[in-house]
Parts: C-alpha cells; structure tokens; sequence
C-alpha cells in the first residue's frame, strides 16, 4: 500500500513540473520573438567609417602610386597618430564651406559676432594688421595669403575659405600687391629700393611673404591650396614633439624657448632645387633672422634678375635652407645672425633679439606638400589633382592620396598662377568654376 501511495505521488509531482516546465517554455518564445520583431524593425547602425592605422616607428606603405620625378622615388615616411580627423576629407570642398552648421539664431548682434567668430578665423585687412604694434600688441596667430588685388578668382576664394573654417581663433589676411609695397615701406625701409626695382609683383610677392613671417610670424599658404586639418595640431606639436612631423636629420635642434620657423618639403630628394616650395611657410615666432635671408639674397644680386623661381622664389628658399643649415651647425644660433649683419642696412636698422635660441624645421614631404607636380601625365594622382588635367577633381584628389592616413595639414593644387600661360582664358575659365 505504501509502495503505490509513493509512486502516485511520484507521478503528480511530475506531472506538475511538466506543466511549470511548458509554461516556462512558452515565455521563452514569446521572449524571443518580441525580441526578434523589435530589432528586425530598427534601422541599420550607422559604422564609423575605417581609419588608416597609424604605427609609429615602423614604415608603412604609401597610397598605390610612385612618384616619379626627377629620376627618384620617395620612401615610406615615418607615419604620425592621428590626433584628429580631417573634417573636409572625403567630402566634396563645396559641402564644407557653404554649407554651415545649423544653430540657435544669436539674440543680438554681439552674440552674432562672437559665435562667427568662433567658427572660422576672423578676416583681417592688411591695412588693420599694419596699424598694431607687434612689441606692444598681442598679435594672434596669422593665416597670410596674398593676390594682386582683392577679388582671387571663385576656386581660390573657395579654397582660401578653408583655411578660416579649420582654424577658429586665428586671423586670415588677405594681403594685395598695394598692401605689400606698404609694408616694405613702413617696416623695411632698407630693402624698399631693392623691392621696387624688381620688373614684376610676381617678384615682390615672393619676398612680401617673408616679411609676414618675419615681422608678423603665422602662416603663408598659397590660394591654390586647401587647409586640411586644424594648424594649432601642428604648431603645438612642434613644441613638444617635433620628430612626429619633421625630417629630424635636416633640422636643427629644438629647444625650450627656442623661436621655430618651417618650411616643408616636396618629396626627399634635397639635391633638387625645388625640393623646398615657397607655397607654405611658417613663423610660430616672429623675428626669426631666417626669413632676413631671402631679402638680403635679392639685395646682393640686384640687377641680376632671371625667372622668378630662381631669384626670389623656391629655388631662392632652398638653398637658403642650405645656408642655413650650414651656418647653424652644432646649434650655433649666433652664426646666423652673423651672416644677416653683414648687411650694413640690416645691422643698423633691423629690429631682433640676437642672442635668442632659434631654429628652422624641415617637414615631412606628407604634411604640406603630399602632392608632387612633377609626377608623370600618365600617374592617376596627377590626373585628379592637376588643374590642366580633364579629369581634375578635388575630391578623387585626396581619396588617391589618401591624406587621412598620411595625417596632411595641406595640399597645394600647383596651378602656376605666377607664369605667363596660368593667365590665359582656359586657366581662368577654370579657376573662375
């Protein structure tokens, strides 16, 4: 009797665990499926597009094209981190520039001022830059850019454009040919003869842009270039951690306190005479006696005038990056200014702490100048990057050059608008669309 009683039990027992076990079950599914009906009607997430990595202190290939130029091709380059994504990458110039970020309307015309204010650079006239006193007023970082007058064709006005919207809290200037005879005049008097003797402006808006540097400091760019990625990235790298953006062997040292100016290179061949462009340069200090060369250059030589390339443009700015170089030696920052003062006229009437530390970088071909003009026809960066090509195009441009992985700053179109043929109607046809 007790056996039977038990194994009743046992029974209903069972049954009622099979009934729990169903009904578990049965939530399961229900489960599932709103899980399922939930998820298959959310839209697809939205990925980040990949990034080229980055690995310092190991070469890394280049984009797919080798430049061929002048009988030599260029090495891998020691890579950077990215610290930050180029926001007009990838993307067509014209999305960047006029299309603004949509935001709450300003409630009074102050409010208005401050916030443009913190979206780009702010425009500058020469003509106001020349009224401050840089040894009594604080003079922010400059962006320089010069034409003959004030009107740059639409490619370069757009492209100029850039270079406010990746630098907010700097100042963009516009520098003219009037503006640049003003500011021989006032603030180099001793060159001004010199300056004016030249057969063209093409002439004295090459040496003009020394004298930004010099007496402003900031950033020269030609209006054929684009600003990729924002300068207050590499002026304070170049402080900490020069080596990141510089060929470390041709540069001399840098120390604290010490006054830095830049040139870039195009390509690594520093026996060509174009391998330092005159297209970029920079000042993150002013009166530094480098930019003094080039004018004393074309003082000693007057009358002794060529193609501007060869008297006051990048050939000039090579070889006196050779000079340089030579002078400075062991970090002998005196010897430079030696070699500057035994102009009578600039010993006496130029302005500059001749004891101070300072030094001149060479940077990497990728940083401002990825883009090489005198690559084969046939290269397909070339194709895209090259205004004469029918098959130019910004944006092809940097997706061939892939500038987001080489971490570029800038890159210039090279449309020659200094030679007689950039101002022929097609050219102009061009750069006006």
């Amino acid at each position: 009797m007790f056996q039977r009683r038990n194994a009743k039990s046992t029974s209903r027992g069972w049954f009622r665990y099979r009934y729990v076990a169903i009904l578990f079950a049965l939530l399961l599914i229900y489960y599932l499926q709103l899980r399922y009906l939930t998820t298959s009607n959310r839209p697809e997430e939205q990925k980040e597009p990949s990034r080229g990595k980055a690995n310092p202190g190991n070469l890394q290939e280049r984009p797919v094209y080798d430049d061929n130029h002048a009988g030599h091709k260029q090495p891998a380059p020691v890579l950077p981190p990215q610290d930050a994504t180029p926001p007009i990458l990838n993307k067509p110039i014209e999305d960047v520039v006029q299309s603004p970020t949509v935001v709450a309307t300003p409630s009074s015309k102050d409010e208005k001022e401050k916030e443009e204010a913190t979206n780009e650079a702010k425009i500058m006239s020469a003509k106001d830059l020349m009224a401050l006193d840089p040894d009594k007023d604080v003079i922010p970082r400059i962006v320089h850019q010069s034409w003959k007058d004030s009107n740059p064709p639409s490619k370069f006005a757009l492209w100029s454009k850039t270079w406010r919207v990746q630098n907010p809290g700097w100042v963009w200037v516009l520098w003219t040919d009037a503006d640049n005879e003003q500011l021989c005049k006032r603030f180099f008097p001793w060159f001004y003869d010199t300056f004016q003797g030249f057969s063209g402006n093409i002439y004295r808006a090459d040496l003009a842009r020394h004298m930004y540097m010099y007496r402003y400091g900031g950033v020269y760019a030609d209006l054929d270039s684009e600003n990729v990625r924002p300068l207050d990235i590499l002026y304070e790298d170049m402080q900490k951690n020069p080596e990141k953006w510089t060929f470390p062997n041709e540069s001399s040292p840098i120390h604290k306190g010490t006054k830095i100016a830049m040139v870039g290179a195009m390509g690594d061949n520093f026996h060509w005479e174009h391998s330092v462009p005159n297209a970029w340069m920079a000042s993150i200090d002013r009166e530094h006696p480098f930019w003094l060369m080039s004018l004393i250059h074309a003082k000693a030589n007057k009358g002794s005038w060529g193609m501007p390339e060869h008297v006051t443009g990048p050939s000039v700015l090579w070889s006196n990056w050779l000079k340089y170089r030579k002078l400075y030696g062991q970090d002998d920052s005196k010897a430079v200014w030696d070699e500057v003062d035994k102009d009578e006229s600039v010993r006496t009437s130029v302005k500059g702490d001749r004891q101070s530390k300072h030094s001149l970088a060479l940077l990497n071909y990728f940083v401002v100048f990825p883009y090489h003009w005198n690559l084969e026809e046939k290269n397909p960066v070339k194709k895209a990057c090259s205004l004469k090509s029918s098959e130019f195009d910004t944006k092809v441009c940097k997706e061939r050059l892939d500038l987001e992985k080489m971490g570029s700053f800038s890159l210039t179109y090279w449309t020659h608008s200094w030679t007689p043929n950039a101002h022929d109607g097609n050219v102009i046809d061009k750069l006006n669309h």
